[in-house]
């Protein structure tokens, strides 16, 4: 509970902060998912003094990623479909993903696939 309101109470702060080195990159463009953890990891950072290994270039690779996969879900979306090509694409984004996050590979991949597979229905 302490987390949910420590993040909800300081949002405009953190938003602030994601929206200053997202460059090129509206918040409002970035996944839920994606802006959940970025939310987390500063509050964890920033106010519970939690330290993290994360060095720029992990939160570089890690936003990469999830750009990344943001432009292959919106192509999804837009009825471009997958191919072989675009596979080798998504498994360096799960990897990074669950890397900077803790979260398994398997997690992650479950997720994104959930989320792509809305657009085949």
């Amino acid at each position: 509970k302490t987390v949910f309101y420590g993040v909800y109470d300081n949002l405009e702060g953190i938003d602030g902060i994601i929206s200053k080195f997202s460059t090129g990159w509206k918040i409002e463009r970035i996944s839920k998912v994606a802006l959940a953890i970025l939310r987390l990891a500063i509050y964890e950072i920033k106010f519970l003094n939690h330290s993290v290994n994360v060095d720029e270039s992990s939160a570089s690779a890690f936003l990469t990623s999830v750009y990344t996969y943001q432009g292959i879900k919106n192509m999804v979306a837009s009825g471009i479909p997958l191919t072989s090509k675009h596979q080798p694409i998504l498994d360096n984004c799960i990897y990074t993903i669950a890397q900077c996050t803790g979260l398994s590979a398997e997690a992650v991949a479950q997720e994104i696939s959930r989320s792509i597979s809305q657009y085949y229905k």
